[in-house]
């Protein structure tokens, strides 16, 4: 805002300065046969006028400059009246804005100082030189201009202190709610972190079948709930601060063969059949981001299946006219054209029958539109009701090398960390449990303690290849004990701190950085996604311990 008033003082002080040389200067010289006294003093005004821009440049403020500004033209309209008595209204109806002028430059106050001084400079005219009623009559009508000009201004102002009083309890509210949003996150992702690590424990246990068909049920279940509380979260994510990419280079396929695997249960217990093409003319590597794309497929898939119960559903990837092309097509419900207008919106299904006989809460798909619109692309569906749905997105073919492409492993396997010291740190018994026991199957036997405090102290003292710290702990949190540890040249400031943490925001994550962690592992997580930190992070122990 101080730079276009800077900006707009400049241009003033130019015109104004302009303007008086040529259009005032110059034809009284002319016409009048003014003195070399009084041309100099009609000279002055204008020229210091066009000195005011540099003044703003060289001071870096409005009040030198500004105040130049409104001076100079008060001065060089007083030197005209007083020199051309005769024409004293046509300078005088002039002084009305100089009151204008000073409030569009320091404010309302300072107008009606101005005015006051304008008002009391045509007393001091009109004892000065003869007034004629034409010269009264402008004096007049030029206070009470500026005096209309100065209420506008203050009601101006006031509306515009309103404006943005609402729109600080506007963002408040936004905030509240994307605080609450977090905080509801964090504690159903807690126990949630309980449930789907009970479930992949008992996977590895001998079951009988209708065992494990009930642990199937509950796992549906648990990732059900999972995408709920996602889908809640990014939407908060977008309506607050809106939602960054980090594109990378990855093979193409990444974004759906993945997602048709891991839906292949939800696809069996629906009677689905699964099936994928990747077009083979698609470059080795592509550009954008991975996680974001992954999200919209699973979310049309996983949409897919649902509504084809015992049907077939069939994805396939390809390029066409510099694009990149994803289709899920299905042979369930379809939409009608009117269905097919809204369900892109926020809380929207195709109708009610829909929300009551599938649950969901409406934002998959808006979310999908706002991720695949953050990659300038477009989404869209095909669909005649009662004979299945089409939905596709398009996004830009941005061709990468392939030795840049980062390759995923879903799968992990564990190695033999029989021999790695590592210490979990959670004040909450069941998390203690689930990564212990993820630990144990891994040759690992973890040293574990309840609070930040117990594993500054233990840290203090012991060695540890690896250290799983919770965020939030009684005694001291993670993110002091982590600091802690970090400040301290104890036998553990460089070891790798892993967060494990059921915030998931960015901005928590990149506290969590800042506090001196290595990595995150967001709650609830999976045994493989352990694992493959296992790989990562002690396989890097390993190679130091080898230096050494």
């Amino acid at each position: 805002m101080l730079s276009v008033q800077r900006r707009i003082v400049c241009a003033m002080a130019g015109m104004m300065g302009v303007s008086g040389l040529l259009g005032g200067a110059l034809p009284f010289l002319e016409l009048y046969a003014i003195s070399p006294t009084l041309a100099i003093w009609v000279l002055f005004g204008p020229c210091l006028m066009l000195m005011v821009p540099a003044i703003i440049r060289k001071t870096g403020t409005l009040t030198w400059g500004g105040g130049m500004l409104v001076g100079f033209t008060f001065l060089n309209l007083n030197g005209l009246s007083l020199s051309f008595s005769g024409e004293l209204w046509q300078a005088s109806m002039f002084l009305a804005g100089i009151p204008i002028l000073s409030t569009l430059i320091f404010g309302v106050r300072a107008g009606w100082f101005t005015l006051a001084a304008v008002c009391l400079n045509y007393l001091v005219l009109g004892n000065v030189t003869v007034y004629s009623w034409t010269a009264v009559s402008m004096a007049m009508f030029s206070i009470m201009f500026s005096c209309v000009v100065l209420v506008f201004f203050k009601d101006m102002n006031l509306a515009t202190l309103q404006v943005e009083q609402a729109k600080r309890e506007a963002d408040e509210a936004n905030q509240a709610k994307t605080d609450f949003m977090a905080k509801m996150s964090h504690e159903i992702r807690t126990p949630l972190n309980g449930l789907s690590g009970v479930f992949q424990l008992l996977e590895e246990t001998e079951m009988s079948a209708d065992q494990q068909e009930l642990l199937g049920v509950a796992r549906a279940s648990g990732g059900t709930l999972m995408r709920l509380i996602n889908d809640v979260l990014d939407f908060s994510k977008i309506e607050a601060t809106g939602m960054e990419l980090e594109p990378v280079a990855f093979p193409p396929s990444q974004i759906v063969k993945p997602v048709v695997q891991a839906l292949s249960a939800q696809a069996t217990n629906n009677d689905v059949t699964l099936s994928c093409t990747v077009d083979p003319k698609l470059p080795v590597a592509i550009t954008a981001d991975p996680v974001r794309l992954t999200q919209v497929v699973t979310n049309l898939l996983s949409n897919a299946i649902k509504f084809s119960q015992g049907g077939n559903v069939h994805t396939q990837i390809t390029s066409r006219d510099g694009q990149v092309r994803v289709e899920v097509a299905d042979d369930g419900i379809g939409l009608s054209k009117e269905e097919q207008g809204r369900i892109f919106n926020k809380f929207e299904q195709a109708s009610k029958t829909t929300s009551l006989k599938y649950g969901g809460t409406g934002l998959g798909l808006s979310i999908s539109k706002e991720l695949v619109e953050l990659h300038d692309g477009e989404i869209g569906v095909n669909s005649t009701a009662g004979f299945g749905s089409t939905f596709w997105f398009t996004f830009p073919l941005v061709e990468a090398e392939a030795s840049a492409t980062q390759h995923s492993n879903p799968t992990q396997v564990a190695g033999d960390f029989s021999s790695a010291r590592v210490l979990v740190a959670d004040d909450n018994k069941t998390n203690l449990l689930i990564a212990s026991r993820f630990l144990q199957s891994t040759g690992v036997l973890p040293v574990v303690v309840e609070d930040g405090q117990q594993a500054v102290e233990i840290c203090a003292r012991e060695r540890f290849d690896l250290i799983f710290m919770d965020i939030q702990m009684p005694v001291m949190d993670g993110l002091e004990a982590t600091r802690s540890i970090r400040g301290t040249a104890g036998p553990n400031q460089l070891t790798p701190i892993i967060a494990l943490s059921a915030n998931v925001m960015p901005e928590h994550e990149k506290t969590c950085f800042q506090a001196g962690m290595t990595d995150t592992l967001g709650k609830p997580f999976r045994k493989a996604q352990l694992i493959s930190l296992l790989n990562q992070y002690l396989h890097f122990a390993e190679c130091e311990a080898a230096n050494e």
